[in-house]
Formats: structure tokens, C-alpha cells, sequence
């Protein structure tokens, strides 16, 4: 295939995966979205067999969800306390953490 014929094809094929996804996020809320990369985050330092990692991930997550404006999400007290509690597990975790 020729450069032109590839940049003709993604000039067709860019405006509906665009607009696939566009549907998409549309029905989800900024909590949703916080919740799986915080899911995602954790499956993809699973592989690195390491509790501290993991541990750090939940922290840092904690903090993200205790600083996420609260007009962003609907409604926030349920992720206020995830945050807080998120905090106080991964900062234990990472404690009694070996390695």
C-alpha cells in the first residue's frame, strides 16, 4: 500500500473510531473513569510481583481521589472516602511491605 492510499484510509477511518469512542465516554463519569484506571493501574503492576509498587499505586490513587474537584463528579462523598481510606491501607501496606 502507497503512503497516499494509507493516509486516505485513515482520513476515512479516523472519524469513526473517533466517533465510537466519543459515544462512548459519553456515558461515563469522570468517578467511572478514575475507578478503572485505578484497576488498570493495578493489573499492570501485577507482573512486577512487587507489594511496594502495588502499594505506592493505592496511594497515589487515595490522593487522586481526594483531589478530584467535586463538580467534576456527581456525587463525590463515596469517593472522599475511598481516597481517605485508600491512604490509610496503602500507607500501611507499603510499611509492612518486604519488597
Amino acid at each position: 500500500m502507497s503512503a497516499q492510499a494509507g493516509l486516505l484510509v485513515m482520513q476515512l477511518v479516523e472519524p469513526v473510531i473517533l466517533g465510537i469512542l466519543d459515544r462512548m465516554l459519553l456515558e461515563v463519569h469522570a468517578g467511572q473513569a478514575l475507578i478503572g484506571l485505578f484497576v488498570l493501574a493495578m493489573l499492570m503492576a501485577l507482573p512486577l510481583k512487587s507489594a511496594k509498587i502495588l502499594a505506592i499505586n493505592v496511594v497515589l490513587f487515595g490522593f487522586i481521589f481526594l483531589l478530584t474537584p467535586y463538580w467534576v463528579i456527581e456525587n463525590p462523598q463515596p469517593y472522599l472516602f475511598a481516597g481517605i481510606l485508600m491512604l490509610i491501607i496503602g500507607t500501611m501496606w507499603f510499611a509492612y511491605a518486604e519488597r
